[in-house]
């Protein structure tokens, strides 16, 4: 029994809802709610003391319960054996590679700058925050518009959790303010992700 507890609006939360939803795994869902500071209540603090979100909660037969924490961890924990993780040790590395580099890289400045764009209203005090991490956004597109003009997914042109990794954050930057007309590279990749089998869109 998985008991995912997570925000809606998060993507690193959707992650974990598309990559169940691709591998039809069953789980429940309760909303912790980041805007009214539900991550920072005891009850949830007992199960997640680093007060984030997705915390996946694994409850065997015996009731002993496992917490995982990370969204890309849960990833790979709910994803082992199946379709989405190469079995070869080159290209899981390479899967790794682009787990790695969508956490310490490419989903912070998306995130500030949906924050800001469209939760905050574009606060003049954080105007010149938006501005610099709208440019690393936009040199992340460039980056994966240019790769993708030759591969058709993230890890030897299949679809891997490479790809639900940073497709979380990435078909929501227009949030932000990116214009995904300038990246048609990326518009395709993210359509070929989009008509996967038992694709579910991120809630509204």
């Amino acid at each position: 029994m998985y008991t995912l507890y997570a925000d809606h609006r998060s993507g690193h939360c959707y992650k974990i809802q598309l990559v169940c939803a691709l591998l039809d795994i069953e789980y429940q869902w309760v909303e912790i709610d980041l805007l009214q500071l539900q991550h920072l209540s005891d009850d949830y603090l007992a199960i997640n003391p680093k007060h984030q979100v997705p915390t996946l909660v694994i409850d065997d037969k015996d009731h002993n319960p496992v917490i995982i924490t990370e969204s890309n961890a849960i990833l790979n924990y709910l994803a082992a054996g199946s379709r989405l993780i190469p079995t070869n040790n080159i290209a899981h590395a390479q899967m790794l590679q682009w787990q790695f580099y969508e956490q310490s890289t490419f989903q912070p400045p998306i995130s500030t700058i949906r924050w800001i764009k469209h939760y905050q209203n574009m606060p003049s005090k954080r105007m010149d925050e938006y501005h610099q991490k709208l440019t690393l956004v936009k040199e992340n597109f460039a980056y994966l518009n240019h790769y993708f003009a030759d591969h058709h997914f993230l890890v030897n042109d299949n679809f891997s959790l490479a790809d639900i990794t940073l497709f979380a954050y990435a078909h929501i930057a227009n949030m932000g303010g990116i214009d995904f007309n300038k990246y048609p590279h990326v518009v395709s990749w993210l359509q070929r992700i989009k008509s996967q089998p038992r694709f579910v869109s991120m809630p509204t």
